[in-house]
């Protein structure tokens, strides 16, 4: 196309005027705007002198609609971009997202595409570089070519991430937070590789605060992350959690874990997570664990496995409600692909296993055995069918296993020796768990009996959690260890089996027949009975002992009788563990958990909850003393205390909160280092996440060698934005638009001209910030308009629009005469943008 000798690509005022008001008032910063024909090439439409609009994140179209308005034919976000080729001096072609694309005639174009590939790789930095392909179709020697040289800053992580996580924000319609960008920030700054939703200020996380605060664009910034190996989520109600995870999984070779737990779902969660694997040629993490999470389509999510390329060591789908044909799907990937054949960790326990998926199983176990080859060491399954074909199966493949789970499940005569049979022959077993398993008390002696007999078996981590043991089995529970039993028990877990008082004393005359006690775990057993807080106190003598946990669990509530031993631990720097939670234990309570954080310095976690407080002061008391504690690796706090109590809250409030959170995450990052940990999910029994997360910090530290340790302030300008390491509460002042080409370009400080410098070494020329948004000293800072805007009349308005104009008249000359000066640069191609006014 041709264009007429007299086109203008600049806007009159009136026309700058309707582009303000025609474009979302979340991209009113606009880099260049200017008269251009353009084609849509899928509509094969031609539109004459129509206006493109570049605004930081966005191209916008705009024709002339009814009663000279302006009309968007639509929104093209950054991200979408797949080429760009300058044709000419005044031709473009801009192709995105599903074949579509613009054919742009224009004086302008040089202009718009430097503006243009500056936005793009400032907006959406953390897309690899040839993600974008940009092409000169150059018939005057190399000269168009030579106006755009390569462009690659030294940006620092944390700013990559705050840039990018920006640009997501506006492509999902959602508000910037800059608190995400401070936490990832300070991430960095710790050497943290873990993304850990549950660190985040709860306003963000639980949709009852009614921000419009989505995770969807943290997680695809997360999915361009080099910096985050480990996505972690666990009791969140944050709506499609599990799908937006996905893009993670499929898009960032740094992700080894995968963890989404308890976040519920939506119907659709299965299918779309498999279709996001499905479009991916690609897949990363090699550890999975989305237990607690009720998809009803889980079926079209196992079909994920049928795809993945990335060797997977653990599985998790623990209290899933899977429906058989989740599980025959499971199976038979498993059975088909020879990548997933390394699993060591396959957890099922609180799913219903029919005999078809027992039968489904038993030849994928047959499968291993015949390829001599049975990888896992860690099985869980309950309810089933048919327990004593899971069992000898299990028996069947040489007893590599060192952790077995049995949920819900009925141990009939025939189950108890398969069970003992495969006790009595492994090497390896380590932490065996029946949990809701009904036996009778012969049954349960044998059990026991096979476990003392098998010489092979040391350190044993026992659970025997809901087994009815009140009463005679607890009394053969007692003998046994008191007979020897107990020099194999390292941890013992007795949680609701509805003990009362006369069995915890039975159990804290144990001091001396369990010498390598490490951890007793006796969740929902006791109520405020008279002495019972004293009882327990007598484990604290247990010689190793450094773990207690009397959780109630919504089931039982020991109330004050938790005092006397939170006093006692005040003392006590052998206890590294307590948890207390869901005890009631009221106001006295309370202050007995203040007391034990400013009297203890040697404890590592702490949990503990309270439905009666109700003081937002007490949330603060606890930040704080986290906050400067020498020992204490977890937040202390009960998720849904904290929700309940900042609900309906003031900003002011809710911002004191997150200043002291964060202070608290530091501080338990750094405690956690002081013990060669990273993070608190290492205090869990999974040995495979642990050695991700070690492997995952040492290759964290080894990425951030060699990049500059601050953030440049001339990006953060650019989008006025603060700094990543700057608080949400440091928010610089707005930065003014320049609206001219040449008149104020003395202002510009040399670092924005054209170059960058990183510790003192110049790049070449490149097209960076030149014409961004500037702080210029002859413009006076102008507020945010208030809520309340005083309304003016017409001839009021009238007025304020003949002032304006006026001054516009005035500057005209000088303008004219800088432009004049300027007339042969633009042959080559304008280097400076032409930016809005703001909107008054």
């Amino acid at each position: 196309m041709i264009l007429p000798e007299n086109f203008q690509f600049k806007l009159q005022l009136a026309e700058r005027r309707l582009v303000e008001q025609s474009i979302p008032q979340s991209q009113r910063r606009v880099s260049l705007a200017f008269h251009a024909n353009f084609t849509s090439l899928n509509s094969k439409k031609l539109y004459s002198n129509g206006i493109i609009v570049l605004t930081e994140h966005y191209i916008i179209p705009l024709v002339s609609g009814f009663f000279g308005a302006l009309k968007q034919l639509q929104q093209v976000h950054i991200c979408e971009l797949e080429s760009i080729t300058v044709q000419s001096e005044k031709s473009i072609l801009i192709e995105y997202s599903n074949k579509n694309s613009y054919q742009i005639y224009s004086t302008a174009v040089l202009r718009f595409a430097k503006s243009l590939i500056r936005n793009y790789f400032l907006g959406v930095p953390l897309f690899q570089r040839d993600r974008l392909e940009i092409q000169f179709i150059d018939s005057n020697h190399g000269c168009i070519s030579k106006l755009f040289p390569p462009f690659s800053p030294k940006i620092s992580p944390p700013q990559l991430f705050q840039l990018h996580y920006n640009s997501m924000c506006s492509y999902f319609k959602t508000g910037y937070f800059h608190q995400i960008s401070h936490f990832y920030y300070n991430l960095l700054d710790l050497g943290n590789p873990i993304f850990n939703c549950n660190l985040l200020p709860v306003y963000y996380t639980e949709p009852k605060f009614g921000l419009n605060f989505s995770l969807q664009p943290i997680t695809h910034t997360l999915a361009y992350s080099p910096y985050t190996h480990v996505f972690s989520a666990d009791g969140l109600k944050s709506h499609n959690l599990l799908k937006y995870s996905a893009v993670i999984a499929t898009t960032n070779p740094s992700c080894k874990a995968l963890r989404v737990r308890n976040c519920g779902s939506n119907a659709n969660d299965g299918k779309e997570f498999y279709e996001e694997f499905e479009k991916k040629d690609n897949d990363f993490p090699i550890y999975y664990d989305f237990s607690g999470n009720q998809v009803r389509d889980f079926s079209e999510l196992m079909k994920i496995f049928f795809f993945v390329k990335s060797k997977i060591i653990s599985l998790n789908f623990e209290n899933c409600s899977l429906a058989e044909n989740a599980f025959m799907t499971l199976f038979q990937a498993i059975n088909q692909k020879e990548n997933l054949w390394g699993i060591k960790q396959l957890l099922l326990a609180g799913n219903y296993m029919n005999e078809a998926c027992i039968e489904t199983c038993s030849d994928l176990f047959k499968e291993f055995k015949n390829s001599k080859l049975f990888p896992f060491t860690s099985i869980s399954f309950g309810p089933c069918e048919n327990i004593e074909k899971m069992l000898m199966m299990i028996d069947y493949c040489d007893q590599p296993i060192s952790h077995l789970r049995i949920f819900k499940t009925p141990i009939t005569l025939d189950a108890a020796y398969d069970i003992c049979r495969f006790m009595n022959r492994s090497k390896l077993l380590n932490h065996l768990e029946l949990e809701n398993c009904p036996c009778d008390d012969d049954t349960f002696s044998q059990i026991i009996e096979t476990l003392e007999k098998n010489e092979n078996l040391k350190d044993l981590k026992i659970s025997f959690d809901e087994m009815k043991l009140h009463g005679v089995k607890f009394s053969i529970l007692i003998n046994f260890i008191r007979n020897g039993f107990s020099k194999k028990v390292n941890s013992l877990s007795l949680n609701k089996n509805h003990l009362d008082i006369n069995e915890l004393s039975m159990l804290v005359d144990l001091k001396n027949h369990l010498p390598n006690l490490k951890s007793i775990s006796l969740n929902a057993n006791f109520n405020s009975v008279p002495g019972t807080g004293q009882l327990l106190t007598k484990f604290f003598d247990f010689p190793s002992l450094v773990s207690i946990s009397v959780n109630g669990l919504g089931i039982t509530t020991l109330k004050t009788e938790v005092i006397p031993l939170l006093d006692l631990a005040r003392k006590n720097t052998k206890i590294k563990h307590i948890d207390v939670t869901k005890n009631l234990i009221g106001e006295l309570g309370f202050n007995a958990i203040l007391n034990l954080l400013k009297e203890n310095h040697t404890l590592h976690t702490l949990k503990f909850s309270s439905t009666e407080l109700h003081n937002v002061q007490n949330i603060f008391d606890v930040l704080k003393l986290v906050g400067s504690h020498t020992s204490l690796c977890n937040l202390v706090l009960y998720h849904d205390d904290v929700i309940r109590i900042l609900r309906n809250q003031s900003p002011a409030i809710l911002d004191q909160y997150s200043t002291l959170l964060e202070e608290a995450v530091k501080t338990i990052t750094h405690n956690l280092a002081k013990i060669g940990l990273v993070s608190d999910l290492s205090f869990g029994n999974d040995q495979l996440l642990n050695e991700i997360l070690v492997d995952a910090t040492l290759q964290l530290d080894e990425k951030l060698q060699g990049f500059p340790p601050t953030s440049f302030s001339a990006f953060n300008k650019m989008y006025s934005l603060p700094f990543p390491s700057e608080s949400s509460n440091s928010m610089p002042s707005k930065w003014e638009s320049d609206d001219d080409d040449v008149k104020d370009d003395s202002y510009l400080p040399n670092n924005l001209t054209g170059e960058y410098t990183v510790k003192g070494e110049y790049s070449s020329p490149t097209v960076i910030l030149t014409g961004m948004l500037r702080n210029r000293p002859d413009l006076k800072y102008q507020p945010k308009p208030q809520l309340k805007t005083k309304i003016l009349s017409e001839s009021q308005m009238k007025t304020q629009e003949e002032a304006h104009e006026e001054q516009e008249e005035q500057t005209h000359e000088e303008q004219e005469e800088s432009h004049k000066e300027q007339a042969h640069e633009e042959q080559e191609g304008p280097h400076e943008e032409q930016a809005l006014d703001k909107p008054q």
